[in-house]
């Protein structure tokens, strides 16, 4: 047996020799990962200290996909309507 400390609550928790993987903590119920280092997965979990304003670094990427995206439709529209004004005439 293996004595481990919880990375979420730090109590003992006892674990075979050579398990590995993911486990549920009795005492507090969270899961981690334990052993075998050469285990390359990726836990993501959710920021505790994520703020709206961290996004404020997105407003410019966003006002230039904006722009784009308005020159487009003012484009789209002005070909829509030179396309059916020249069909006019065509006939």
């Amino acid at each position: 047996m293996v004595t481990i400390e919880c990375p979420h609550c730090d109590a003992d928790i006892e674990l075979e020799e050579g398990d590995f993987g993911l486990f549920e903590c009795p005492y507090c119920e969270e899961e981690f990962t334990w052993g075998n280092d050469d285990d390359y997965t990726i836990n993501i979990m959710p920021a505790d200290n994520f703020s709206f304003s961290d996004l404020r670094h997105f407003i410019p990427i966003l006002i230039f996909i904006g722009v784009v995206c308005g020159i487009g439709l003012v484009w789209y529209i002005i070909t829509a309507a030179y396309g059916e004004g020249m069909s006019a005439f065509s006939q």
